[in-house]
């Protein structure tokens, strides 16, 4: 796939979407029905994710970017603000 940290993406029958991502600190795969197969592929082949998937928490689409989760940004971003202090 052209987008480093996404590996799988599924279409279910009932709508909605499991993407699975691969980052820097290992996997993450969730399951969503806030997005479109229409707008999966629109990113895919280009459009801005945010302009493709505006109804994804952005916290999804960084996963879709990165591979990094909300919960690895998190705990980066306390360790760094608490070693700083």
């Amino acid at each position: 796939m052209i987008h480093k940290a996404l590996k799988d993406i599924k279409f279910h029958d009932d709508g909605s979407v499991t993407f699975h991502c691969e980052g820097p600190y290992g996997g993450v795969t969730f399951r969503t029905d806030a997005v479109e197969p229409k707008q999966v592929q629109a990113w895919i082949s280009g459009t801005l994710i945010q302009n493709a998937m505006p109804n994804l928490p952005k916290d999804y689409r960084e996963v879709l970017i990165t591979g990094i989760s909300p919960e690895k940004w998190e705990a980066m971003f306390n360790e760094t603000e608490t070693e700083g202090a």
